[in-house]
């Protein structure tokens, strides 16, 4: 992938695969899929998707890209991305073991912040903590996936606890995180470029 337009052409292949997929380990684990009804009144379907929203905004993306990734496209997951919302933990881990026993489901990487440990690490690249969450990056290796040319197309699922779901559902949490994550993000890039000058200066005053 050189372009965001070449995974932008994937999302939009993709995306309906990814959410029936979803759908399904909704209704298996009693989960409610965000932006489908309520999977565990069995009222959720693909009809029912807003496919829009199930992309990342373009220029979410290319904030992204640019700030954390140094303008490399190829590094961005999340361009496909939903989630799952659970009432217990067990029902949480039931899906997560559907998820990997998929055969037609290849996982790249689970990155799990639902934890108590008080030495965990912030995010290596913004410096600040995620929500707790278990989240999955995988790719589908489905036939029509393979046909279509988007089976490395890597997409994220994040299994979240509704008690955790409530506290960052509003879009004031949401914006304010973001707004808060672009400001570090500015002050952490000004302090290495004042780092680079003072080496630059120290090397030409030898």
């Amino acid at each position: 992938v050189e372009c965001l337009d070449q995974l932008y052409f994937q999302a939009v292949v993709v995306a309906p695969m990814f959410q029936r997929k979803v759908l399904g380990w909704a209704h298996l684990s009693g989960a409610l899929m965000q932006g489908a009804g309520d999977a565990r009144c069995g009222n959720g379907n693909a009809r029912d998707v807003d496919w829009s929203k199930l992309i990342k905004s373009s220029d979410d993306a290319v904030s992204k890209v640019s700030e954390q990734y140094n303008g490399a496209p190829q590094y961005l997951v999340d361009l496909v991305r939903n989630r799952l919302i659970f009432d217990s933990v067990d029902a949480q881990y039931r899906c997560l073991t559907s998820i990997c026993q998929d055969p037609s489901v290849v996982v790249v990487r689970v990155a799990n912040t639902q934890h108590c440990d008080k030495r965990q690490a912030p995010n290596r690249v913004t410096g600040t903590f995620q929500k707790p969450a278990v989240t999955v990056y995988f790719v589908l290796t489905t036939p029509e996936a393979v046909d279509m040319g988007v089976s490395g197309h890597v997409m994220e699922l994040e299994l979240v606890l509704h008690q955790i779901w409530v506290l960052f559902q509003s879009d004031h949490a949401h914006y304010s995180y973001v707004a808060y994550r672009r400001a570090l993000l500015s002050e952490q890039n000004a302090s290495t470029r004042w780092l680079r000058r003072l080496v630059v200066n120290a090397a030409q005053s030898r």
